[in-house]
Protein backbone atom coordinates (compact mmCIF):
# COMPACT_ATOMS: atom_id res chain seq x y z
CA UNK A 1 0.00 0.00 0.00
CA UNK A 2 1.89 3.51 -1.13
CA UNK A 3 1.77 6.22 1.18
CA UNK A 4 -0.67 8.27 -0.62
CA UNK A 5 -3.65 5.09 -0.19
CA UNK A 6 -2.22 5.30 3.87
CA UNK A 7 -2.40 9.22 4.04
CA UNK A 8 -6.00 9.08 2.86
CA UNK A 9 -7.26 5.96 5.08
CA UNK A 10 -5.54 7.56 8.17
CA UNK A 11 -7.11 10.67 7.22
CA UNK A 12 -10.55 8.62 7.22
CA UNK A 13 -10.03 7.14 10.30
CA UNK A 14 -9.45 10.54 12.03
CA UNK A 15 -12.50 12.05 11.04
CA UNK A 16 -14.54 9.11 11.89
CA UNK A 17 -12.87 9.05 15.27
CA UNK A 18 -13.27 12.88 15.93
CA UNK A 19 -17.38 11.95 14.77
CA UNK A 20 -18.12 9.23 16.86
CA UNK A 21 -15.37 8.21 19.30
CA UNK A 22 -12.76 5.60 19.33
CA UNK A 23 -14.85 3.37 20.91
CA UNK A 24 -17.87 3.65 19.00
CA UNK A 25 -16.39 2.97 15.85
CA UNK A 26 -14.22 -0.26 16.89
CA UNK A 27 -17.19 -2.18 17.90
CA UNK A 28 -16.83 -5.63 17.22
CA UNK A 29 -13.18 -5.65 16.22
CA UNK A 30 -11.20 -6.21 19.01
CA UNK A 31 -11.78 -10.14 18.87
CA UNK A 32 -11.40 -12.64 16.44
CA UNK A 33 -14.99 -12.08 15.80
CA UNK A 34 -18.04 -9.90 16.45
CA UNK A 35 -19.91 -11.04 19.77
CA UNK A 36 -23.62 -10.85 19.74
CA UNK A 37 -25.01 -9.52 22.94
CA UNK A 38 -27.04 -11.84 25.08
CA UNK A 39 -30.48 -10.66 23.71
CA UNK A 40 -33.52 -12.72 22.50
CA UNK A 41 -34.62 -11.90 18.72
CA UNK A 42 -36.50 -9.07 18.59
CA UNK A 43 -37.04 -5.73 16.21
CA UNK A 44 -34.91 -2.81 17.16
CA UNK A 45 -36.88 -0.10 17.39
CA UNK A 46 -35.67 2.38 19.39
CA UNK A 47 -35.75 6.04 18.13
CA UNK A 48 -34.18 9.33 18.50
CA UNK A 49 -33.56 11.87 20.79
CA UNK A 50 -36.78 13.87 18.71
CA UNK A 51 -39.33 11.06 18.75
CA UNK A 52 -42.28 11.38 21.11
CA UNK A 53 -42.84 8.19 23.16
CA UNK A 54 -46.62 8.93 23.05
CA UNK A 55 -46.68 9.66 18.81
CA UNK A 56 -48.17 6.27 17.01
CA UNK A 57 -46.95 5.96 13.89
CA UNK A 58 -48.12 6.08 10.71
CA UNK A 59 -46.39 3.79 8.91
CA UNK A 60 -43.94 1.17 10.12
CA UNK A 61 -41.58 -0.76 8.14
CA UNK A 62 -39.52 -4.66 9.14
CA UNK A 63 -35.77 -4.38 8.03
CA UNK A 64 -34.41 -7.47 7.61
CA UNK A 65 -30.24 -7.96 7.46
CA UNK A 66 -27.88 -10.78 7.39
CA UNK A 67 -25.33 -8.47 9.86
CA UNK A 68 -24.89 -8.92 13.15
CA UNK A 69 -25.79 -6.15 15.95
CA UNK A 70 -22.66 -3.65 16.11
CA UNK A 71 -21.27 -4.58 12.76
CA UNK A 72 -20.81 -0.93 10.63
CA UNK A 73 -23.97 -2.08 8.79
CA UNK A 74 -26.36 -2.13 11.94
CA UNK A 75 -24.89 0.81 13.07
CA UNK A 76 -26.25 2.51 9.99
CA UNK A 77 -29.21 1.05 9.22
CA UNK A 78 -29.61 2.70 13.27
CA UNK A 79 -28.71 5.90 11.79
CA UNK A 80 -31.16 5.41 9.04
CA UNK A 81 -33.94 4.61 11.24
CA UNK A 82 -32.95 7.75 13.35
CA UNK A 83 -32.91 10.15 10.62
CA UNK A 84 -35.89 8.84 9.31
CA UNK A 85 -37.83 9.32 12.25
CA UNK A 86 -36.33 12.54 12.67
CA UNK A 87 -37.48 14.11 9.34
CA UNK A 88 -41.08 12.62 9.45
CA UNK A 89 -41.89 13.51 13.12
CA UNK A 90 -41.88 9.69 14.07
CA UNK A 91 -44.57 9.33 11.16
CA UNK A 92 -42.60 6.58 9.73
CA UNK A 93 -40.88 3.78 12.08
CA UNK A 94 -37.97 1.52 10.54
CA UNK A 95 -38.00 -1.67 12.63
CA UNK A 96 -34.95 -3.64 12.83
CA UNK A 97 -34.06 -7.44 12.57
CA UNK A 98 -30.19 -8.21 11.87
CA UNK A 99 -28.92 -11.57 12.24
CA UNK A 100 -31.44 -12.55 9.65
CA UNK A 101 -34.26 -12.92 12.01
CA UNK A 102 -36.48 -11.52 10.25
CA UNK A 103 -35.36 -14.22 7.19
CA UNK A 104 -32.85 -14.71 4.57
CA UNK A 105 -32.26 -12.15 1.80
CA UNK A 106 -34.52 -14.83 -0.92
CA UNK A 107 -37.66 -15.62 1.97
CA UNK A 108 -37.43 -11.78 2.24
CA UNK A 109 -37.64 -11.04 -1.70
CA UNK A 110 -40.54 -13.50 -1.83
CA UNK A 111 -42.34 -11.66 0.91
CA UNK A 112 -41.51 -8.24 -0.84
CA UNK A 113 -42.49 -9.30 -4.05
CA UNK A 114 -46.34 -10.34 -2.67
CA UNK A 115 -46.76 -6.69 -0.99
CA UNK A 116 -45.32 -6.87 2.49
CA UNK A 117 -44.01 -4.21 4.34
CA UNK A 118 -40.27 -4.97 4.42
CA UNK A 119 -37.28 -3.72 3.35
CA UNK A 120 -34.21 -5.78 2.92
CA UNK A 121 -30.52 -5.71 1.16
CA UNK A 122 -29.39 -6.89 -2.18
CA UNK A 123 -26.30 -7.03 -4.53
CA UNK A 124 -25.89 -7.18 -7.85
CA UNK A 125 -25.38 -11.03 -7.93
CA UNK A 126 -28.26 -11.82 -6.22
CA UNK A 127 -30.40 -9.00 -8.34
CA UNK A 128 -29.16 -11.36 -11.67
CA UNK A 129 -30.26 -14.42 -9.94
CA UNK A 130 -33.68 -13.11 -9.91
CA UNK A 131 -33.61 -12.07 -13.35
CA UNK A 132 -32.53 -8.99 -13.81
CA UNK A 133 -29.78 -9.91 -15.35
CA UNK A 134 -28.01 -6.73 -17.04
CA UNK A 135 -27.50 -5.20 -13.45
CA UNK A 136 -25.50 -8.11 -12.71
CA UNK A 137 -22.75 -7.18 -14.66
CA UNK A 138 -22.13 -4.65 -11.84
CA UNK A 139 -20.75 -7.88 -9.50
CA UNK A 140 -18.37 -7.96 -12.41
CA UNK A 141 -14.55 -8.56 -11.87
CA UNK A 142 -12.63 -5.11 -12.34
CA UNK A 143 -15.30 -3.24 -13.78
CA UNK A 144 -14.76 -0.75 -10.76
CA UNK A 145 -11.10 1.26 -10.45
CA UNK A 146 -12.69 3.26 -7.63
CA UNK A 147 -16.23 3.22 -5.33
CA UNK A 148 -16.42 7.04 -7.02
CA UNK A 149 -16.87 5.05 -10.01
CA UNK A 150 -19.74 2.37 -9.08
CA UNK A 151 -21.51 4.84 -7.51
CA UNK A 152 -21.15 7.10 -10.51
CA UNK A 153 -22.51 4.56 -12.32
CA UNK A 154 -25.19 3.46 -9.68
CA UNK A 155 -26.82 7.65 -10.16
CA UNK A 156 -26.66 7.24 -13.95
CA UNK A 157 -29.05 6.80 -15.96
CA UNK A 158 -28.58 3.62 -17.53
CA UNK A 159 -28.73 2.25 -13.67
CA UNK A 160 -32.03 3.97 -13.02
CA UNK A 161 -33.35 2.70 -16.55
CA UNK A 162 -32.66 -0.57 -14.81
CA UNK A 163 -34.26 -0.07 -11.08
CA UNK A 164 -37.28 0.62 -14.12
CA UNK A 165 -37.43 -2.70 -15.27
CA UNK A 166 -36.76 -4.88 -11.86
CA UNK A 167 -39.76 -2.92 -10.79
CA UNK A 168 -41.94 -3.92 -13.78
CA UNK A 169 -40.25 -7.20 -14.59
CA UNK A 170 -39.32 -8.34 -11.06
CA UNK A 171 -41.73 -6.81 -8.24
CA UNK A 172 -38.52 -5.41 -7.10
CA UNK A 173 -37.43 -1.86 -6.32
CA UNK A 174 -33.91 -0.26 -5.28
CA UNK A 175 -34.81 2.25 -3.15
CA UNK A 176 -30.48 3.16 -2.82
CA UNK A 177 -27.14 1.79 -3.86
CA UNK A 178 -25.11 3.71 -2.55
CA UNK A 179 -23.90 1.36 0.74
CA UNK A 180 -20.69 -0.28 0.16
CA UNK A 181 -20.63 -3.70 0.76
CA UNK A 182 -16.49 -3.72 0.50
CA UNK A 183 -13.71 -4.52 -1.74
CA UNK A 184 -13.30 -8.06 -2.13
CA UNK A 185 -10.26 -10.07 -2.02
CA UNK A 186 -8.56 -13.76 -1.48
CA UNK A 187 -7.74 -14.95 2.05
CA UNK A 188 -6.36 -18.63 1.60
CA UNK A 189 -4.44 -21.10 2.98
CA UNK A 190 -0.76 -20.87 0.85
CA UNK A 191 0.54 -18.09 -1.10
CA UNK A 192 -0.57 -16.74 -4.33
CA UNK A 193 2.22 -14.44 -5.95
CA UNK A 194 1.34 -16.09 -9.73
CA UNK A 195 -1.86 -15.77 -11.54
CA UNK A 196 -0.98 -19.63 -12.66
CA UNK A 197 -1.28 -20.31 -8.82
CA UNK A 198 -4.75 -19.53 -9.28
CA UNK A 199 -5.52 -22.95 -10.83
CA UNK A 200 -6.97 -25.71 -9.15
CA UNK A 201 -7.64 -22.93 -6.18
CA UNK A 202 -10.63 -24.36 -4.22
CA UNK A 203 -12.31 -21.21 -3.46
CA UNK A 204 -15.63 -20.65 -1.95
CA UNK A 205 -18.19 -18.14 -3.37
CA UNK A 206 -21.86 -17.48 -2.83
CA UNK A 207 -24.84 -19.70 -4.95
CA UNK A 208 -24.51 -17.39 -7.95
CA UNK A 209 -23.54 -17.58 -11.75
CA UNK A 210 -21.38 -14.65 -12.09
CA UNK A 211 -18.63 -15.49 -9.33
CA UNK A 212 -18.87 -19.05 -10.41
CA UNK A 213 -17.96 -18.51 -14.04
CA UNK A 214 -15.75 -15.19 -12.32
CA UNK A 215 -13.18 -17.89 -10.86
CA UNK A 216 -13.77 -20.34 -13.41
CA UNK A 217 -12.11 -17.79 -16.12
CA UNK A 218 -8.66 -17.87 -13.67
CA UNK A 219 -8.48 -21.41 -13.72
CA UNK A 220 -9.78 -22.07 -9.45
CA UNK A 221 -12.48 -24.05 -8.71
CA UNK A 222 -15.78 -22.89 -6.84
CA UNK A 223 -16.93 -23.98 -4.10
CA UNK A 224 -20.88 -22.94 -3.08
CA UNK A 225 -20.87 -23.47 0.98
CA UNK A 226 -22.81 -21.26 3.22
CA UNK A 227 -21.23 -19.38 5.63
CA UNK A 228 -21.20 -21.47 8.39
CA UNK A 229 -19.66 -24.33 6.74
CA UNK A 230 -16.85 -22.82 5.82
CA UNK A 231 -14.28 -22.98 8.74
CA UNK A 232 -15.34 -27.32 9.10
CA UNK A 233 -14.29 -26.85 5.14
CA UNK A 234 -11.00 -25.37 6.20
CA UNK A 235 -10.19 -27.38 9.04
CA UNK A 236 -11.37 -30.45 6.47
CA UNK A 237 -8.97 -29.29 4.13
CA UNK A 238 -11.38 -29.19 1.28
CA UNK A 239 -10.95 -25.21 0.92
CA UNK A 240 -8.51 -23.20 -0.31
CA UNK A 241 -9.77 -19.73 -0.53
CA UNK A 242 -12.50 -17.22 0.04
CA UNK A 243 -13.45 -14.38 -1.78
CA UNK A 244 -14.65 -11.46 0.62
CA UNK A 245 -14.31 -8.34 1.88
CA UNK A 246 -11.64 -7.84 4.56
CA UNK A 247 -13.78 -7.31 7.24
CA UNK A 248 -16.22 -10.34 6.61
CA UNK A 249 -13.48 -12.40 6.55
CA UNK A 250 -12.12 -11.23 9.83
CA UNK A 251 -15.54 -10.80 12.02
CA UNK A 252 -16.21 -14.49 11.08
CA UNK A 253 -12.60 -15.94 12.02
CA UNK A 254 -11.49 -17.08 8.53
CA UNK A 255 -8.23 -15.87 9.25
CA UNK A 256 -7.65 -18.48 11.66
CA UNK A 257 -7.79 -20.91 9.55
CA UNK A 258 -6.39 -18.87 6.52
CA UNK A 259 -3.32 -17.19 7.00
CA UNK A 260 -2.17 -15.75 3.60
CA UNK A 261 -4.49 -12.45 2.24
CA UNK A 262 -3.53 -11.19 -1.51
CA UNK A 263 -5.12 -7.77 -1.82
CA UNK A 264 -6.87 -8.26 -5.60
CA UNK A 265 -9.66 -6.03 -4.91
CA UNK A 266 -11.19 -7.82 -7.86
CA UNK A 267 -15.33 -6.13 -7.63
CA UNK A 268 -16.17 -3.40 -5.90
CA UNK A 269 -19.43 -4.83 -3.65
CA UNK A 270 -22.74 -2.22 -3.76
CA UNK A 271 -25.32 -3.26 -0.86
CA UNK A 272 -28.52 -2.29 -2.31
CA UNK A 273 -31.38 -1.54 0.10
CA UNK A 274 -34.64 -2.48 -1.90
CA UNK A 275 -38.41 -3.19 -1.62
CA UNK A 276 -41.32 -4.63 -3.08
CA UNK A 277 -42.63 -2.71 -5.86
CA UNK A 278 -46.28 -3.44 -4.87
CA UNK A 279 -45.55 -1.16 -1.49
CA UNK A 280 -43.20 1.06 -2.63
CA UNK A 281 -46.16 2.42 -5.24
CA UNK A 282 -48.97 2.33 -2.24
CA UNK A 283 -46.97 5.04 -0.53
CA UNK A 284 -47.12 8.78 -1.37
CA UNK A 285 -44.66 10.76 -2.84
CA UNK A 286 -43.84 12.23 0.04
CA UNK A 287 -42.94 9.10 1.92
CA UNK A 288 -40.72 7.84 -1.02
CA UNK A 289 -38.74 11.02 -0.85
CA UNK A 290 -38.31 10.73 2.51
CA UNK A 291 -37.24 7.45 2.65
CA UNK A 292 -34.77 7.75 -0.06
CA UNK A 293 -33.29 10.80 0.92
CA UNK A 294 -32.47 9.39 4.36
CA UNK A 295 -31.29 5.98 3.49
CA UNK A 296 -28.61 7.90 0.92
CA UNK A 297 -27.87 10.40 3.93
CA UNK A 298 -27.22 7.66 6.43
CA UNK A 299 -25.16 5.49 3.96
CA UNK A 300 -22.66 8.22 3.73
CA UNK A 301 -22.33 7.67 7.69
CA UNK A 302 -21.91 4.29 7.08
CA UNK A 303 -19.52 4.32 4.07
CA UNK A 304 -17.13 6.03 6.29
CA UNK A 305 -17.55 3.86 9.50
CA UNK A 306 -17.54 0.53 7.34
CA UNK A 307 -14.03 2.00 6.52
CA UNK A 308 -12.41 2.51 9.26
CA UNK A 309 -13.38 -0.62 10.50
CA UNK A 310 -11.58 -2.30 7.75
CA UNK A 311 -8.32 -0.27 7.93
CA UNK A 312 -8.63 -1.58 11.96
CA UNK A 313 -9.78 -5.40 10.67
CA UNK A 314 -6.61 -5.73 8.55
CA UNK A 315 -4.21 -4.41 10.99
CA UNK A 316 -6.01 -6.90 13.63
CA UNK A 317 -5.78 -9.51 11.34
CA UNK A 318 -1.63 -8.72 9.83
CA UNK A 319 -1.10 -8.66 14.17
CA UNK A 320 -2.66 -11.82 14.44
CA UNK A 321 -0.52 -13.76 11.96
CA UNK A 322 -2.14 -13.61 8.38
CA UNK A 323 0.70 -12.12 5.59
CA UNK A 324 -0.54 -9.66 3.59
CA UNK A 325 0.62 -9.17 -0.07
CA UNK A 326 -0.50 -7.22 -2.97
CA UNK A 327 -0.52 -8.09 -6.91
CA UNK A 328 2.56 -7.34 -8.21
CA UNK A 329 2.33 -4.91 -11.69
CA UNK A 330 2.62 -8.77 -13.83
CA UNK A 331 -0.32 -10.09 -12.25
CA UNK A 332 -2.24 -7.08 -12.07
CA UNK A 333 -1.88 -6.77 -15.70
CA UNK A 334 -2.82 -10.84 -16.00
CA UNK A 335 -6.01 -10.56 -13.65
CA UNK A 336 -7.40 -7.56 -15.76
CA UNK A 337 -6.96 -9.62 -19.02
CA UNK A 338 -8.50 -12.63 -18.01
CA UNK A 339 -11.27 -10.28 -16.79
CA UNK A 340 -11.64 -9.53 -20.17
CA UNK A 341 -12.38 -12.82 -21.64
CA UNK A 342 -15.94 -12.80 -18.77
CA UNK A 343 -17.65 -10.17 -20.09
CA UNK A 344 -17.39 -12.78 -23.75
CA UNK A 345 -18.86 -15.98 -21.83
CA UNK A 346 -21.83 -17.16 -23.64
CA UNK A 347 -23.15 -18.18 -19.90
CA UNK A 348 -23.96 -14.22 -20.02
CA UNK A 349 -25.96 -14.18 -23.28
CA UNK A 350 -29.05 -13.26 -21.55
CA UNK A 351 -27.27 -9.74 -21.46
CA UNK A 352 -28.45 -7.13 -23.65
CA UNK A 353 -25.99 -6.91 -26.29
CA UNK A 354 -23.36 -3.76 -26.02
CA UNK A 355 -24.02 -3.82 -22.00
CA UNK A 356 -20.30 -4.08 -21.38
CA UNK A 357 -19.89 -0.83 -23.40
CA UNK A 358 -22.86 1.19 -22.00
CA UNK A 359 -21.47 0.65 -18.20
CA UNK A 360 -18.52 1.45 -19.65
CA UNK A 361 -19.74 4.87 -20.49
CA UNK A 362 -21.87 5.46 -17.95
CA UNK A 363 -19.39 4.38 -14.95
CA UNK A 364 -17.60 6.67 -16.37
CA UNK A 365 -16.61 10.36 -14.18
CA UNK A 366 -16.50 13.55 -15.79
CA UNK A 367 -13.62 16.03 -16.44
CA UNK A 368 -14.55 18.12 -13.50
CA UNK A 369 -13.69 14.78 -11.61
CA UNK A 370 -10.08 15.01 -11.89
CA UNK A 371 -10.00 18.86 -12.23
CA UNK A 372 -11.94 19.84 -9.62
CA UNK A 373 -10.92 17.63 -6.47
CA UNK A 374 -13.06 14.78 -7.29
CA UNK A 375 -16.29 17.18 -7.99
CA UNK A 376 -18.74 14.97 -9.76
CA UNK A 377 -21.67 16.48 -11.49
CA UNK A 378 -25.46 14.92 -11.89
CA UNK A 379 -26.24 12.85 -14.84
CA UNK A 380 -28.28 15.49 -17.19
Amino acid sequence: MDSLIKSKIKSVIKGVFTTLGFSFVMVGLSGCGAQKPDETAAADITSGPSMNANHKADLVIKVGYENSRGEPFDMGMKRWRDELAKETGGAIILELYPEDELGDEQALMERMINGEKIISTADAADLYSRGAYDIGICFSPYLFKSWDEAFHLTRSKWYQEQNKRLSEKQGLHIISSTWQFGLRHILSTRPITRISELDGLRIRVDNNEIQNNTWKIYGAEPKELPPSMIMQAFRDKELDAVDLPVTRMYGAGFHNAAKYLLMTGHVYTVTSIITGEEFWNSLTTEQREALTRTCIKASSFYNVVREANEYQALKNMQEQGVTVTYPGREMVAALNLKAQSFYRLKEFRKWTPGLYYKVLESKSLPWTYYTKGGLIEPDK
